[in-house]
């Protein structure tokens, strides 16, 4: 794609639509504008959980294409991620070295050894964030929704090692019970964290202009004020299930057109930037 345009056109263009969506929305997945290059202008669209938004701008095309332009959240989310990727290696070095030799003498060192860099790692991932102005809610959101609802990526991921509550390594491990261990935690938090965001969306009323049972990335007319939409009927019957169910994994089914849509564009990145060794710290190991 490319095409040139006056900047302060492209910017104008660019605040209709995200001013618009992004009051709309909780949920810090959301907000990416898609940027369509083609037929003499530049076509830009945001997308929030009810209505799509679309503004044009006059553009010299020179090759036509699209981009999407990442939510704010989510490229504070990739940016933190990517920053700690040498600690995050570092880590996974060690435990590969440990799962090896973790009946030795050897590991009970090599444990000893990787403590400090598991700290190493949390406090430079904390920091990332900081500079990223990202809390930590927002982070186990994305990291919930991005690997595990998305990706698909295993709960039980990680070396298989015990943490206990008081710190330390315990490589005495059986594996399957270790594994248990942590989902059991993982969803704790899960449910602990994520569920309340998910309330607080479905608490928002509906916009005026949502149609009843339409489907996000339209704008409907003449709708009766406040009536749910397709997405607040999919929260709501969400919600619902997970309080019913407290094993149960946000929108482990599939998730909903809206969300997958925000994701799909930056798959690639948030493949690399995952990390099956340190899983554990990330979903299921927290320091008070």
């Amino acid at each position: 794609m490319r095409a040139t345009t006056k900047r302060g056109a492209l910017l104008e263009t660019l605040g209709k639509v995200k001013s618009a969506v992004a009051a709309r929305h909780t949920l810090p997945v959301l907000g990416a504008v898609m940027i369509r290059a083609g037929g003499g202008q530049l076509t830009l669209t945001a997308t929030n959980l009810e209505v799509s938004l679309t503004a044009f701008c006059k553009a010299t095309v020179t090759r036509q294409g699209a981009i999407a332009v990442l939510p704010k959240t989510l490229e504070a989310f990739l940016k933190a991620r990517e920053a700690v990727a040498p600690n995050r290696q570092r880590l996974e070095t060690s435990f590969e070295q440990l799962t090896k030799d973790r009946r030795s003498f050897a590991a009970i060192r090599r444990g000893l050894g990787v403590i400090p860099q598991v700290a190493d790692y949390l406090r430079a991932r904390n920091e990332a964030l900081l500079d990223a102005g990202m809390g930590m809610g927002e982070y186990f959101f994305i990291y919930v929704i991005a690997y595990e609802s998305y990706l698909k990526k295993p709960m039980d991921d990680g070396p298989g090692f015990r943490f206990p509550e008081s710190g330390g390594i315990r490589t005495d491990w059986d594996r399957e019970s270790a594994k248990e261990m942590q989902k059991d935690f993982a969803l704790r938090r899960i449910h602990r964290v994520v569920l309340p965001m998910l309330k607080n969306q479905l608490a928002k009323p509906a916009p005026e202009n949502a149609v009843p049972g339409e489907a996000a990335g339209t704008t409907g007319r003449g709708a009766e004020k406040g009536a749910p939409s397709k997405w607040q009927e999919a929260l709501a019957a969400e919600v619902k299930a997970m309080e019913a169910d407290p094993h149960r994994l946000p929108w482990q089914d599939g998730l909903p057109e809206v969300l997958e849509s925000s994701l799909k564009p930056f798959r690639d990145r948030l493949e690399a930037s995952y990390s099956p060794m340190t899983n554990i710290f990330e979903i299921s190991y927290e320091r008070k």
